[in-house]
């Protein structure tokens, strides 16, 4: 997916590659939640913050519809089918390095990104008190 995404955005202009990339930082921003966290650490058995990127990343890449669902309950994932050990499942880190590359191929220079805000937002949970938080989840995938 990654690869077919490169090679669609170096057919198009360099403003419209930062565009997707900045579109690409503003989702990853909107879901950059306590609750979304959690669940990502239930689904994999742990999630650090490079993982929640990936995981982030990997929920965006899913489509409009899972990733909305996600936003509204991240239980909701549990109902899904998800490719979560794909080269390009829902731990999908090279999906953040598409648009900067493109760019730097149809260019030569370096994409300059927005700045991203890396607070979390929403209450903070304890690793003890997630299978409580996501039980659908935790059925599932373990915890």
């Amino acid at each position: 997916m990654a690869e077919a995404l490169r090679e669609l955005l170096l057919g198009c202009p360099a403003e419209m590659i930062a565009s997707f990339d900045a579109w690409l930082h503003a989702q990853r921003a909107r879901a950059n939640r306590w609750d979304l966290w959690g669940a990502a650490y239930v689904m994999n058995g742990g999630c650090s913050d490079d993982g929640f990127i990936d995981f982030r990343n990997g929920l965006i890449a899913q489509g409009r519809v899972t990733f909305e669902a996600a936003l509204a309950d991240p239980e909701a994932l549990a109902e899904l089918e998800l490719a979560l050990d794909a080269e390009d499942g829902l731990f999908f880190e090279s999906l953040g390095y598409v648009a900067p590359e493109a760019y730097e191929q149809r260019t030569g220079g370096e994409l300059e990104g927005p700045v991203p805000n890396d607070a979390v937002q929403g209450e903070p949970w304890d690793e003890a008190d997630l299978p409580r938080l996501f039980p659908r989840l935790t059925a599932r995938y373990g915890g």
